[in-house]
Parts: structure tokens; C-alpha cells; sequence
């Protein structure tokens, strides 16, 4: 079942996905499938779209008296037919921890012009921090692929913390979602941001899932992801320092793919207060 806060039945949303998968449809054709006015239609399915994942939308001569809006399904990561990306979200939804995929496995494929990367030594801050980047650019949603959430402890001296960057996000209407591992190592992260799961329940969602990979996603436009290599994991000599390297994208086919590969994930994780109860139960 699919839990979509708006004013939509499961019936409704079962019928437009159903309708849309088989063809792509205008918005006009939903509102009057739906029996609800044009405006009011467009407000549901963009709703729809950031909230599953599972339809876009498209707009054809805009700026025109003749703009057509289309909605549209969206494949999952295994409809693409690129074996590339095939292949690497393969990789991606079979790892469970950060060793089990290198993110330089995708950023070697990306137009140079799109991409951009950096290391830092642990533990120096990164060029712009997370937290300035989703100030300056979110507007509708956030994904983040996370381990055990310890970021959101994350802050800089003189700076906003991630949990105050999250509130004031959430305040401005920015969905966020987060994938990461719910378990006892997790739960004193998550506890430091449950006032805001509390106060905004239909923006904020976490979900459990132990997955690879550890970054975020900002709207359509920019995605930032790291990855470690680690000193003691090297023979002496090897390496000097342990590094952080901080891989940025802003390719619309690539980012739209992560997104799809998030949604794949998402799909088939399941509700952290959930999982917390299970959690509770064993330990009680």
C-alpha cells in the first residue's frame, strides 16, 4: 500500500498510476479521471511524484498558449537499458555496508563538465559544508543515503548545525527522507531529531535499510557523495592519512538515475518507528 499524505484515496492514486504507466496522459486527462479542477490536479501530482517516486512530470511548448503538461511513469533503476547503470544498481542494492561499493565506480562515467571532486583529511571540513549546499540550493526535497545518521551531529564552529538546517528546511516546505540503518547504534540520532519527525510528519520520513552508500541528493539539480579510505586498512607506507573524497554531480541523467536507485530502496525499506519497536522488544 501506498501512504501519500494528500486528498487522494488509494483508489485514486491506484488509478493514475495505472493509467499513466500504460501511456503517458496530459494533466487535464487526470483532472477530469479524478473529477478535480486542472490546478488543483497538477498541486496532487507533483505531491505524488515527490513523495513515491513513481511518476514525473513533463511540460511541452511552455511559456506558450499551447504548453502541454504530460504525466508521465517512472521506470525503476532495472527498465533503464543502459548495462551501465543496470549493473551498478545491482552493485548498489546488493552492498550493505560502505566498503561494498566505490561511488568512483559512477563518477568515472559522468560528463567532466557535470561533476567535480575533492579530499579532505579526516578530520577537516569539506570545501562548502553540506549544510551551506542544501541552504543555497533546496527548494522541494532532500534524500539522504546515510549509515547510522551520525551526521545530523554533524556542525561547524560560527556555524548552523544540520538539525537546525533541517528544521528551517522543513519550515520552507523541503521534503526530506532518509535511508540508513535503524538500529541500536542509530537510535540516539535519531531521538536528537524526533521532535522534528513529531512536528512534521508528512515532510520528514526515515526508513531502515543497510545499503552502501553515504550522501544526498538536493532536488533534480545536485548530488553530493563520499567516500573513505582508511590508513589502517592499508599496509604501512601506503597511505599517510586517512582521506575522505567527496564526489559532487549535477548531470540531470545521473542524478535522475540515483533517484531512482533511492526510490528503489526506499520501496522495499521499512518505517523506523517500526523498526524501533522490534528494536524495543528484544531489549526490553
Amino acid at each position: 500500500m501506498l501512504i501519500v499524505h494528500m486528498k487522494l484515496s488509494e483508489d485514486e492514486i491506484k488509478t493514475i498510476l495505472e493509467r499513466v504507466k500504460e501511456t503517458p496522459q496530459t494533466v487535464n486527462y487526470i483532472a477530469h479521471l479524478i473529477d478535480r479542477s486542472w490546478v488543483t490536479t497538477e498541486k496532487y501530482l507533483h505531491e505524488l511524484r515527490d513523495t513515491t517516486g513513481l511518476i514525473n512530470l513533463k511540460t511541452f511548448r511552455e511559456g506558450t498558449q499551447g504548453a502541454l503538461k504530460i504525466v508521465y511513469f517512472t521506470p525503476t533503476p532495472f527498465s533503464i537499458g543502459d548495462e551501465v547503470k543496470q549493473s551498478l544498481s545491482q552493485q548498489i542494492l546488493a552492498g550493505k555496508q560502505k566498503d561494498d561499493f566505490d561511488f568512483m565506480d559512477v563518477f568515472q562515467f559522468i560528463p567532466e563538465n557535470q561533476k567535480h571532486s575533492f579530499t579532505r583529511t579526516i578530520p577537516e571540513e569539506q570545501h562548502m559544508s553540506s549544510v551551506e549546499m542544501v541552504k543555497k540550493l533546496a527548494q522541494k526535497k532532500l534524500f539522504y543515503f546515510s549509515g547510522n545518521m551520525s551526521f545530523v551531529s554533524t556542525s561547524y564552529p560560527g556555524k548552523e548545525s544540520v538539525i537546525d538546517m533541517m528544521e528551517k528546511q522543513l519550515s520552507l516546505g523541503v521534503q526530506i527522507k532518509i535511508l540508513c540503518r535503524v538500529s541500536l547504534s542509530s537510535l540516539s540520532n535519531i531521538e536528537s531529531i524526533s521532535n522534528l519527525l513529531i512536528k512534521y510528519p508528512q515532510q520528514f520520513e526515515i526508513r531502515h535499510r543497510y545499503h552502501p552508500l553515504r550522501g544526498m541528493i538536493i532536488d533534480d539539480s545536485f548530488a553530493r557523495f563520499k567516500s573513505w579510505e582508511e590508513k589502517d586498512k592499508f599496509r604501512p607506507g601506503e597511505l599517510n592519512e586517512s582521506t575522505r573524497i567527496y564526489y559532487e554531480i549535477t548531470s540531470p541523467e545521473w542524478i535522475a538515475w540515483m533517484e531512482s536507485v533511492f526510490w528503489q530502496m526506499w520501496r522495499s525499506s521499512i518505517p523506523y518507528d517500526q523498526r524501533i519497536k522490534e528494536i524495543q522488544r528484544i531489549t526490553e
